[in-house]
């Protein structure tokens, strides 16, 4: 996979994190969810749907939606301040509305080793793996075929 498309397959990720969380947000209350906050969710909804199955990302929109912590909160904003009808420019709306200034930006990912008991089990299992792989196959009676 190239880095183009494990860009996008991330920035998918973070964007149905973002769809998900807003969600839960909206009912997680005891109180029943105000209208506008129902339709925002719609609004982002709409807009999910939109980025995953017709926008026409380029690398540089993808790189820089996953610098922010909720890409899908950023992109409703360019959605919202976009002048053009018919085209979104995500990079542009972001440098022209000053954007990266007014958003959290994304957590660095970090890249942990595993821990000492993952490694553990890890060789664990390959060891048994190996050991059935060069183990004598045998019949139900216990002796070598």
């Amino acid at each position: 996979m190239d880095i183009e498309a494990k860009g996008k397959e991330l920035l998918w990720r973070r964007l149905d994190e973002s769809l998900r969380r807003n969600a839960k947000a909206l009912g997680s209350g005891e109180d029943l969810p105000d209208i506008a906050d129902i339709y925002r969710i719609q609004e982002m909804s709409e807009l999910h749907c939109y980025l995953k199955t017709a926008h026409s990302f380029t690398p540089m929109e993808v790189n820089a939606l996953l610098r922010f912590a909720d890409p899908l909160e950023v992109a409703v904003a360019c959605w919202e301040q976009n002048p053009d009808k018919y085209v979104l420019d995500i990079c542009k709306i972001l440098d022209a509305n000053d954007m990266f200034q007014k958003f959290a930006p994304a957590e660095p990912e970090r890249t942990e080793k595993p821990s000492l008991l993952e490694q553990l089990h890890e060789g664990m299992d390959k060891a048994r793996r190996q050991a059935r792989k060069d183990a004598p196959e045998t019949k139900r009676g216990g002796e070598p075929r």
